[in-house]
């Protein structure tokens, strides 16, 4: 009998001792619970902050051409600065804030004026020197009959346009006087630039002070007058994409993301959404097990 008890006694301490105990098994699914609420917060704060961050971007568009405008589009010249400072002598820009056709009048009237100065600044010298002075009084005398041939052209420009500045027809230029106006550019700035660099080179050579000085001022007027060409032709060059953005006008922000602008709340919908159908899985989940 007490043998009979002994081996039950062993029995069930060996039944024990292999039934699996329940506490690991509620611990795993409680550190289960704990993971997923702590990873459903971070992804909803991030949300949050997605959304938030997103939406206030929203007060920083601004449109292209009237950043462009306030500039008076100068970033797309050769010489900036030249540019700016000179257009913003003679234009006003509130006027250009719905007309575009004011920086291209009054980029073509810089270009003229200060041609026009440069080559009467050659006459001068021309005058002031000494008539001795064979080789200095030949070089201005070049450089007056490439810069007059260079205002020639840029006047056929101005008649191609309009022969009055303030009602420059830019917009309805065909493909062919388009074409005509950029070669009288090109030949235009080219004559500029031999006469300044041809003063460039005769003034190294110069060993009179007198003449010396001469020959650098209208050097530097001319050079002007070249800086001038060259940021006509570079606004008129991209005449088509000021244009476009004046009449199609495009916002952007300073922190744009790519893909969710103007889709906040769908997104936001989305992510939730999501988040509470993975909380019913995991409930679903966390039944089963019991």
């Amino acid at each position: 009998m007490e043998s009979s008890n002994e081996n039950l006694n062993a029995t069930l301490l060996n039944f024990e001792d292999q039934t699996p105990l329940p506490l690991p098994k509620t611990r795993n699914r409680k550190t289960l619970i704990f993971t997923s609420i702590i990873l459903v917060t971070l992804i909803a704060t991030a949300g949050i902050l997605f959304f938030v961050q997103n939406r206030s971007t929203k007060s920083k568009y601004s449109d292209l051409y009237f950043e462009g405008s306030r500039k008076f589009y100068c970033h797309l010249t050769i010489y900036p600065d030249s540019c700016f400072s000179s257009m913003s002598h003679l234009i006003n820009r509130s006027s250009i804030a719905s007309n575009p056709l004011p920086i291209f009048s009054a980029s073509l009237q810089i270009a003229l004026t200060e041609l026009k100065n440069s080559n009467n600044s050659i006459s001068n010298a021309m005058i002031s020197i000494s008539n001795e002075l064979s080789t200095t009084v030949s070089t201005f005398h070049k450089c007056a009959t490439l810069l007059s041939h260079s205002l020639s052209l840029l006047n056929q420009s101005l008649a191609t346009l309009s022969v009055d500045l303030e009602a420059m027809e830019i917009e309805t230029l065909t493909y062919s006087e388009t074409d005509n106006i950029k070669s009288w550019n090109m030949a235009a700035m080219t004559g500029a630039e031999d006469c300044f660099y041809a003063l460039q080179e005769f003034e190294s050579t110069v060993e009179i002070d007198r003449e010396k000085m001469v020959v650098n001022e209208v050097r530097s007027k001319v050079d002007k007058a070249r800086m001038c060409l060259a940021n006509w032709m570079g606004l008129f060059l991209m005449k088509d994409y000021i244009l476009d953005e004046f009449y199609n006008p495009i916002v952007v922000s300073d922190n744009y993301y790519p893909g969710y602008s103007g889709f906040d709340y769908g997104f936001i919908l989305f992510l939730y959404c999501g988040l509470y159908l993975f909380l019913i899985v995991l409930y679903v989940m966390v039944l089963r097990g019991d």
